[in-house]
């Protein structure tokens, strides 16, 4: 089957698909990406400062697009949930349940400097209010 798909006419979205799956879980700002064409696996992190695009950045990095690789091929959808003491909780959908899982140690070296910096992406005022 031949589907057309176009950037002004779509309406998923990744953000309300995670919401939809982590439901009571999910909070504050957030970035997500699909990870399928299909529009059924996704990836992305809540509790965020503000909407910054912190799946791009991370997926720059080799570690974070394998793990995201895995993801993808096992049709799962992750959400990362940015705690208020700096700390990551992640959570997995895997055919409707929900569960945790523990992110290895090399992975979290990754996307933790990544999310402490996400307040300096916007750039600062100085005191004679420049940018």
């Amino acid at each position: 089957m031949i589907r057309s798909i176009s950037a002004r006419t779509e309406t998923r979205n990744p953000v309300s698909f995670l919401q939809e799956l982590f439901l009571s879980h999910f909070k504050g700002n957030a970035d997500a990406l699909f990870l399928t064409s299909s529009f059924d696996s996704a990836a992305g992190f809540c509790g965020l400062p503000f909407k910054a695009p912190i799946m791009k950045e991370l997926l720059k990095s080799q570690r974070f697009s394998a793990f995201i690789s895995e993801v993808k091929s096992s049709g799962d959808s992750v959400l990362f949930i940015v705690n208020p003491n700096a700390s990551l909780s992640s959570l997995c959908s895997s055919n409707g349940s929900v569960s945790s899982f523990e992110l290895s140690k090399d992975l979290l070296t990754e996307i933790l400097p990544a999310i402490n910096s996400i307040r300096d992406w916007a750039g600062s005022i100085n005191e004679e209010g420049e940018h």
